[in-house]
């Protein structure tokens, strides 16, 4: 489990403000877990740090500290995969859905439906990104851009859905194939980042292409 606290304000993402001033958002990043259900070959993280989770002390510690910052902050969450660890949904997101803090995660949408849709109601005007990855070594895209599309009716509308996806050498055909799955179902814009080896963030609005 790690910690990172940000102070200064970040970049927008592609249809925020496309110049500062942003809006100065004090940010926590917390992996809440080391486990992970996916084990892709092109993970920064070796598959020994894969693995693990905090105690309960740990959790009751760090759940009290964020409860006692001052103000509103974004809590974003990452791992391994927090859905891959129970006490994600059964003690830090209703924990923190009792603070006045907003909510950001980060998933490889692996989880049941059933699950994601009661994140959704418990975050339900508290989360500010849902940043899913595509990992095409363990997932279709029909498959994901599926439940993407089925979970984000259930999200509040001020909810920011972003789709992640490593662009990995030899392999880019089948982004771009994941990519024309989406036309038509997700407003696909462009990308953050382009290049073999790079990861590639879409922004992605479900609901078909911008006018």
């Amino acid at each position: 489990m790690s910690v990172r606290l940000s102070l200064a304000p970040e970049p927008p993402v592609e249809d925020g403000p496309a110049a500062p001033p942003w809006p100065h958002v004090p940010t926590v990043e917390w992996q809440v877990c080391g486990v992970c259900n996916y084990h892709c070959s092109y993970c920064i993280q070796s598959r020994e740090h894969r693995q693990g989770h905090p105690t309960d002390e740990h959790l009751d510690r760090m759940l009290a500290f964020l409860g006692s910052l001052p103000g509103t902050w974004e809590i974003k969450t990452t791992g391994g995969e927090p859905f891959a660890f129970r006490g994600f949904m059964k003690r830090i997101v209703p924990a923190l859905m009792r603070t006045r803090h907003r909510v950001s995660t980060l998933t490889n949408l692996s989880a049941p439906l059933p699950v994601l849709g009661r994140f959704a109601e418990l975050t339900h005007g508290r989360l500010s990104v849902l940043s899913a990855s595509l990992h095409l070594e363990f997932t279709a895209p029909e498959t994901f851009i599926t439940k993407l599309t089925s979970l984000r009716p259930l999200l509040a509308d001020d909810a920011r859905v972003v789709v992640n996806c490593v662009l990995v050498p030899d392999r880019l055909d089948e982004v771009r194939a994941a990519r024309d799955c989406a036309r038509g179902r997700l407003c696909v814009l462009p990308a953050a980042h382009e290049g073999q080896g790079r990861c590639a963030r879409v922004h992605a609005r479900p609901g078909g292409p911008r006018p």
